[in-house]
């Protein structure tokens, strides 16, 4: 109950540790989030604040400019412009005009069927009295139609109201054609009414076009095409050369719009424009229902504070360049939503802000991020000093000597082990009396060889043992005694020059073993070449021995053969025909024996030789059962064999096959018992290959002797008296009769239950 007790114990222990680890990392993580959170709100204000003090209005008007050319909208029909151009300059050849030909070009828009005519000309100055007169009459009778510009005029003592005379204003309706530029001294808003001599007049475009009741300036929409506005040269009209249709149900602006007249103003997007051009862009504002307006400031505080929000999220990305990429997805979300409410409504959303703010959280963000790289710098820099520090240890503490070689300065630095090879550390610069390669020293000083004991030579060599790798070289000690040294040579390239690291090792006791052992590997070579030679000797022998006892034998054999068959007539008494049947069979055996010998000792010397041919492998495996067949009779062993039908012909010398079968044929009569059977099968395997199978029912092998039962000598029973004859040499000559067909013989066998020998030969 105790351990009980003491095990909740502890597993309550354990999970209220990794509740309070938990716990923790909820309130590490909710800080996090409040401190980004806070982080987001100080961006936010600070763009906010520039946004109110006005610092972002530049940034602001750029962004509208770069937004006119995606919102773009088509200018009506309703508006013509009568331009005073350069070709009607030339036309009629003066300038300023007799305001009679005005006159004649308003009576003939009027006739043509123009609803309003409004003339954006400056007719304050006094002419002769019959042309005033004439324009008046012209006025007069276009009412309630025609409209005249007056003009607002900023002199040194204030402004000045400046328009037609009286007798003109007298019949026509004023139109305030000023339009005053902001801080960048571009146009960007339009007035519908302004004062005009302390009245409430409307503005000239506000005459063509007159919206309704709302008098607030709006943004003109530049995103209207001034290259889709109808024009028509005052030289047109004043000669009467122009289609009335062109005219008919329009309203009509007479203004200047030749260069040299200088009536031009600075607008956003396109520059330099004629003043009656702005004039009809603010127009073609009102027709389109275009006066935009910018959005009230809430949504571009919104707008900060969700930027800001998004960069304190792309300040906690790992990457920095993931963090550039999200920032310029913001900016890119964000001008395409102020696009997108320009192009669905007259509004103008301020974006500065929140653009503003994203950038701050992306430059607090890289500079935090620079921060962090400094310190990694710094602690990069002081492990890199501590691992210098440590590999000059390691340097002085290697078995290994390490020499610093210069191009022309000599040894600029050397290890103890380095100095202990040479003959120890010179300070001075300059060549040393001595062969040690202290600094300053040559190192060429320190080598055996006379043709490197110039300093190209030994650089040259330097470059070659770059390429090389390890090489052993010979070396000088102080006393002048030479050692063997196994150097490795490294290539610096630096800033200021070129130098050498080699790296040096003593390998004089090395040289040393390495000659004992090429003395002893020499030895042994000898000793085995003269084993190898008495063992050919010896095959040699036995090979010519055999050659030779066989010979005598066949004579011996055919001897008794004849006596026993009784060739030349009756021998007389049994007995000699016992004994002659006695010395043939036994001649017979010596011969097989004989045979053999010779066939391992061909195999044995590489002397194997066969002649492939075709062969009927049937009929080749009944001869050999056949010529079996007595021998099998008289040991009681019975013969079964299992041929294919059609001929099985393959590549095969027939003698040293009929050889191997002969003997694997010849030990399974041997071993087996009377009464038993011996089996041979031939059969056809895929791949064109052939399979000649022998089995018995004999006494089997132990599967030690299974092992190495094809090697020379070896036989089943070793004694002088044992049951068996032959010299152990059948199957190794049958093995060897079949590698040489390069087939494959394999035996499986087991105590008591017999043997299957298997050939397998190709076709």
């Amino acid at each position: 109950m105790a351990a009980a007790s003491h095990g909740a114990k502890l597993d309550a222990a354990v999970l209220g540790g990794a509740d309070t680890v938990a716990a923790n990392d909820a309130a590490s993580g909710a800080r996090g989030v409040a401190a980004a959170a806070a982080r987001a709100a100080m961006i936010a204000l600070t763009a906010l604040t520039l946004y109110g003090a006005g610092a972002l209005e530049f940034l602001e008007r750029r962004l509208i400019e770069m937004r006119f050319p995606l919102a773009t909208s088509t200018p009506t029909d309703d508006l013509l412009i009568v331009t005073i151009d350069r070709e009607s300059i030339d036309a009629i050849g003066v300038w300023p005009w007799p305001r009679r030909l005005h006159a004649i070009a308003l009576d003939r828009l009027t006739a043509a069927g123009a609803t309003t005519v409004l003339f954006d000309v400056d007719f304050s100055a006094r002419t002769d009295e019959e042309n005033d007169v004439a324009l008046a009459r012209a006025l007069a009778r276009a009412q309630p139609a025609a409209g005249l510009a007056v003009f607002t005029e900023i002199a040194a003592d204030g402004a000045v109201d400046v328009g037609p005379p009286e007798a003109m204003l007298s019949v026509a309706r004023p139109a305030v054609a000023t339009m005053a530029p902001e801080a960048d001294g571009r146009l960007w808003r339009a007035a519908p009414r302004q004062y005009w001599r302390d009245a409430p007049t409307p503005s000239l475009f506000d005459f063509l076009a007159p919206g309704d009741l709302d008098e607030r300036p709006f943004w003109i929409d530049y995103g209207v095409d001034p290259g889709g506005l109808a024009v028509l040269p005052f030289v047109a009209v004043a000669s009467g050369a122009f289609d009335p249709e062109a005219v008919r149900g329009r309203r009509v602006l007479i203004g200047a719009t030749a260069l040299e007249l200088g009536d031009l103003a600075p607008t956003p997007r396109f520059g330099q424009l004629p003043g009656p051009v702005v004039q009809a862009l603010a127009a073609q504002s009102v027709l389109l229902d275009r006066r935009l307006r910018r959005a009230h400031p809430a949504i571009a505080a919104a707008l900060a504070f969700a930027a800001a929000g998004v960069a304190g999220v792309a300040a906690r990305q790992r990457r920095a360049g993931r963090t550039a990429l999200i920032f310029v997805a913001t900016a890119g979300g964000l001008f395409a939503l102020a696009v997108a409410a320009q192009r669905l409504s007259p509004t103008l959303l301020d974006i500065a802000p929140a653009l503003t703010a994203a950038s701050i959280g992306l430059f607090l963000d890289l500079t935090a991020r620079a921060a962090r790289l400094d310190l990694r710098l710094m602690a990069s820099t002081l492990a890199l000093s501590r691992v210098r520090a440590l590999m000059a240890q390691v340097a002085d503490s290697l078995t290994e000597g390490v020499v610093v070689i210069a191009p022309g300065a000599g040894v600029t630095a050397m290890n103890p082990a380095a100095s202990a090879m040479f003959g120890g550390v010179d300070d001075a610069p300059g060549p040393a009396p001595g062969p040690g390669p202290g600094p300053g020293r040559r190192p060429e000083h320190a080598l055996a060889w006379p043709r490197l004991r110039s300093p190209e030579a030994l650089e040259a060599a330097l470059d070659v043992a770059v390429r090389a790798g390890r090489r052993r070289v010979i070396c000088l000690r102080p006393n002048g005694r030479r050692f063997f040294a196994e150097i490795a040579v490294t290539r610096l390239e630096g800033q200021d020059a070129t130098q050498w690291v080699v790296v040096v090792r003593d390998v004089t006791s090395v040289v040393a073993a390495e000659r004992v052992a090429r003395r002893r590997e020499r030895k042994l070579i000898d000793l085995t070449i003269r084993a190898e030679a008495a063992t050919r000797a010896k095959t040699e022998f036995v090979a010519t021995m055999s050659h030779e006892l066989r010979t005598p034998l066949n004579a011996i054999i055919g001897c008794n053969s004849m006596m026993c068959e009784e060739a030349f007539g009756p021998l007389g008494a049994e007995t000699y025909k016992t004994m002659a049947t006695e010395a043939r069979n036994s001649g017979a055996r010596l011969l097989r024996v004989l045979t053999h010998v010779l066939d391992y000792a061909n195999a044995d010397l590489d002397k194997l030789d066969i002649e492939p041919r075709p062969v009927n492998l049937n009929a080749l495996l009944a001869e050999a059962v056949a010529r079996q067949d007595a021998r099998a009779e008289r040991a009681g062993v019975v013969m079964e064999t299992e041929l294919p039908g059609l001929p099985t012909v393959a590549m095969v010398d027939p003698i040293a096959i009929d050889k191997a079968f002969g003997n694997i044929l010849g030990n399974a009569i041997r071993f087996s018992s009377a009464g038993g059977v011996v089996r041979v099968a031939l059969r056809t395997l895929e791949g064109r290959r052939v399979e000649i199978v022998v089995s018995d029912q004999g006494v089997g092998m132990e599967p030690d002797f299974l092992k190495r039962c094809c090697e020379p000598f070896e036989q089943a029973v070793r004694s002088a008296t044992r049951g068996y004859e032959g010299a152990g040499l059948g199957l190794t000559v049958a093995k060897a009769f079949v590698e040489r067909h390069g087939g494959t013989l394999d035996i499986a066998s087991a105590p008591g239950e017999g043997a299957v020998v298997t050939i397998r030969l190709s076709q």
